[in-house]
């Protein structure tokens, strides 16, 4: 016995492979949609999280830059 997949389209069930091809194709043009959707807010989660850490980087290279030429500036006026 194989159980027809079912799609809910304004609120009403349908037997998906009763809806005509158009709205299949419309119905399979969404699913693929919806999957690129949820990889491109992966992958944005991954360019958020580096550029956080890259700014923390650039943050901390401009600190160490500041404290070595300060330190310099001490020796030289000794």
């Amino acid at each position: 016995m194989s159980e027809e997949q079912m799609i809910e389209i304004d609120g009403e069930s349908y037997e998906l492979n009763t809806l005509p091809n158009d709205v299949q194709q419309a119905i399979f043009l969404f699913g693929k949609a919806q999957d690129k959707l949820t990889v491109a807010k992966s992958e944005l989660s991954i360019y958020d999280a580096a550029c956080a850490s890259l700014a923390g980087l650039v943050s901390a290279r401009m600190k160490a830059h500041k404290t070595a030429s300060n330190e310099e500036a001490e020796i030289v006026s000794e």
